[in-house]
């Protein structure tokens, strides 16, 4: 028996070695459990769950993210707006600030001399630069002093479309219900949209109004009347009587009595536009002629001067 056991003393195991042995089965075995368990569905859900909420809050992070962006810019952009119209405004209340209105009439009705101005509100060109640069003296030498009294009237020259064109126009003659419609004119000729376009809506008129301090919009909507689309209708006839070509156009006369043609030295002649209709019967802007207009003529300070000793 001894020597069978010393025989087997090379191939067996000592009892440490049986203990380190029974030990790392243990450790196996543990590990072989885990691997199990981490292999059952339960642990795959538990996984998937945390997938999805992973998952979950990328997509959130995709949809929010460019919303708040989107948000912060067009806050950007009304503001930038919002600082536009503060600064139309302050002009146009510098423009007029204690001059009466009563109607279409800016300055005294009594005052001695009318000078009448036709003009369409779509007039990105002769319109605009004849209100920021000539007008202001013009007030301050003639209407201030109670010298002259300026009428509002219709012409129909650079808006393509006839819809258009009597909103606008109706839209000023309604803020002249509340002697508010040279406020009206002033901050439309600031604010005109992309020209030969058809920006001129229900929406824009009354974004035009909401800026006007003392505007009673109420009031306002429910004076845009038929009667006043003849008071336009009136003014055009009598620009085609004229002969009107372009606006504005302007006609100046003893207060009460007859009026004449009324031009400046300030001469501009353009190219025509080549006008087309759609089927829809939209007209719409296909290009520039190489005819000429029939030149454009503004009014200034000088040439009103020189009208009223005429007159007077």
């Amino acid at each position: 028996m001894q020597t069978g056991d010393q025989g087997r003393s090379g191939s067996s195991p000592s009892a440490g070695a049986r203990s380190a042995t029974k030990h790392a089965r243990r450790l196996h075995g543990s590990s072989t459990l885990r691997t199990r368990r981490l292999l059952q569905p339960s642990s795959w859900r538990l996984s998937t769950r945390g997938l999805c909420a992973t998952g979950v809050c990328v997509i959130v992070a995709a949809t929010v993210i460019p919303a708040l962006l989107l948000t912060n810019q067009r806050a950007r952009v009304a503001s930038s707006a919002d600082v536009e119209r503060l600064q139309v405004q302050a002009k146009v209340v510098k423009l007029l600030t204690g001059i009466p209105q009563h109607g279409v009439i800016l300055g005294q009705q009594t005052a001695p001399v009318t000078l009448q101005v036709f003009i369409d509100l779509e007039d990105h060109g002769d319109g605009t630069r004849w209100f920021d640069i000539m007008l202001p003296s013009i007030l301050e030498h003639f209407v201030r002093t109670n010298v002259v009294r300026l009428e509002f009237h219709s012409f129909k020259s650079d808006t393509l479309n006839r819809r258009p064109f009597y909103l606008q126009q109706i839209a000023a003659l309604a803020a002249g219900a509340q002697n508010l419609l040279w406020n009206y004119v002033a901050t439309f000729i600031n604010e005109q949209g992309t020209e030969f376009t058809n920006y001129v809506t229900k929406e824009f008129v009354s974004n035009i109004a909401e800026q006007i301090p003392g505007l009673n919009l109420a009031k306002w909507e429910n004076t845009e009347t038929i009667a006043m689309a003849k008071i336009v209708e009136a003014d055009l006839i009598t620009a085609r009587d004229v002969g009107f070509h372009d606006s504005p156009a302007f006609r100046i006369g003893p207060t009460g009595g007859k009026m004449k043609d009324f031009s400046g030295r300030h001469v501009a002649t353009y190219h025509k536009y080549i006008v087309r209709t759609r089927p829809s019967g939209e007209r719409y802007i296909a290009g520039v002629s190489s005819e000429w207009q029939h030149p454009v003529s503004l009014i200034e300070t000088a040439d009103v001067k020189k009208a009223i000793e005429e007159l007077i």
